[in-house]
């Protein structure tokens, strides 16, 4: 049965239990990730003449790159809820090394569209997390301050890849795209090693264990054990299903997915517009649309579409708590009423918990 942190450990807040908990990992690894999506297309027509593919098929780089990174993003966040943050950036992170690795070193375009898919799952995870690790270490009141900081990471990335990823292609081939990010992962994983877990839950678990060897036994709360299949709903299933049935969710989900595939189908767009047109040095119908309705038509199809979508997060934001009240699941957890003097609350699921 696993169990929580006894109460009187509780009472204690990790929040300052270590000063080099900072988030300064968590940005940097959001960074090198968005850096190795962006950069890739600078070196699309290299790929394209060294495996004998087409234009449109070099760019599925990108493409899988993105899918995949949706897809791993939403397994990745549940699961730092159950196991905690440290263990999901421990782990994935070198397996996203290990893939940009293999990208490098493909010998077939098939190899290279496989490794990119594969470094786009595991390198979601420093986003989808980042986030959460961010509300660990900051209170309620400064996260609104704090935030803007965190997430201007991803949008530096994709600035400096086409910039950087342009001469480098150019000098060294598109090999090299893929050693820079792997060098950039491995100084950020050996800088964020001596970080500490920052999720309270897996803190004060840590902390009970080490209470259960050191000293005499003392009341404790416990959690209900969940089977395997429970566990796997809860991680894997559950997101989707939000995805689906929770009307905030869906549309938010809706307005940042248009709002990214803008972002980076101008990535796509950048070798014909400067390349093609300018005579300079939406993934596979981007260059497509640039071509075949202009530059400036085409533009004004994706201003259009962002024109449409505007209203969506003022409308949330006015009619949110009306939208949340007709949610089936309970975002606010209830403290138990029967025991006000513990510190124990009761999750939406019935799960009694140490806080």
């Amino acid at each position: 049965m696993c169990k929580c942190a006894p109460l009187h450990l509780a009472k204690k807040k990790p929040r300052k239990e270590k000063k080099n908990r900072r988030e300064d990992p968590a940005s940097a690894l959001t960074h090198t990730r968005s850096f190795a999506s962006s950069v890739y297309t600078s070196g699309a027509d290299d790929i394209s003449r060294e495996f004998g593919v087409s234009q449109t098929e070099s760019l599925l780089g990108l493409s899988l790159f993105l899918w995949a990174l949706g897809l791993g993003a939403i397994i990745a966040a549940p699961v730092s809820e159950y196991y905690g943050r440290r263990i999901v950036y421990l782990t994935t992170v070198p397996v996203f090394g290990l893939f940009i690795l293999g990208s490098g070193l493909a010998q077939n375009f098939a190899t290279l569209a496989v490794c990119r898919t594969l470094a786009g799952f595991f390198g979601s995870a420093v986003v989808s997390v980042g986030g959460g690790t961010n509300a660990d270490l900051w209170p309620p009141a400064l996260t609104g301050f704090v935030y803007p900081f965190y997430f201007v990471s991803p949008f530096l990335g994709p600035a400096f890849g086409p910039v950087i990823g342009g001469f480098l292609s150019e000098a060294k081939g598109f090999r090299w795209l893929e050693w820079v990010i792997l060098f950039m992962v491995a100084f950020i994983y050996l800088y964020s090693l001596p970080q500490y877990e920052t999720y309270k839950k897996t803190i004060l678990e840590k902390r009970a264990r080490a209470e259960k060897r050191s000293s005499a036994p003392r009341p404790r709360a416990f959690k209900i054990a969940l089977p395997s299949s429970a566990v796997v709903q809860r991680i894997v299933l559950k997101p989707f299903r939000m995805l689906f049935v929770e009307s905030i969710v869906l549309f938010m989900t809706i307005y940042m997915a248009f709002n990214f595939a803008v972002f980076y189908s101008f990535f796509a767009a950048f070798p014909y517009i400067f390349g093609a047109v300018g005579g300079s040095g939406l993934y596979n119908f981007t260059v497509q649309m640039f071509s075949s309705m202009g530059i400036g038509w085409a533009s004004s199809l994706l201003g259009f579409v962002s024109v449409a979508l505007v209203p969506v997060p003022w409308v949330l934001y006015k009619y949110g708590h009306r939208i949340r009240a007709r949610s089936q699941y309970i975002t606010i957890k209830a403290p138990v009423l029967e025991n006000p003097d513990s510190s124990r609350e009761m999750t939406s699921e019935g799960e009694e918990v140490a806080v």
